[in-house]
């Protein structure tokens, strides 16, 4: 896809708040088939380039982000160690 150069003034006049903040909005509106066309992206890649490893770190999904539970669950059924990061609302 090639940005347009209105697009890319837009981006060069947001903020990193404004533009988290705009994507937040978008990924919510996906819907339910999108988001499972997502995680299985996700998962084909991560396996495809990190698959041959024995210990893993990986985020737990919150709120709208793409679920990762399924992927992990792949990855202990395979033997292998899984290292989430604590999360705090502080």
């Amino acid at each position: 896809m090639i940005a347009s150069e209105g697009f890319g003034e837009m981006l060069k006049n947001m903020t990193k708040n404004d533009l988290r903040m705009q994507m937040l909005k978008k990924r919510k509106g996906l819907g339910p088939e999108i988001r499972l066309w997502m995680l299985l992206y996700l998962m084909i890649k991560f396996i495809e380039i990190f698959g041959g490893y024995d210990t893993y770190f990986i985020y737990s999904n919150v709120n709208n982000e793409v679920k990762t539970i399924d992927l992990i669950k792949y990855l202990l059924n395979r033997g292998k160690e899984i290292f989430l990061p604590v999360y705090s609302d502080k």
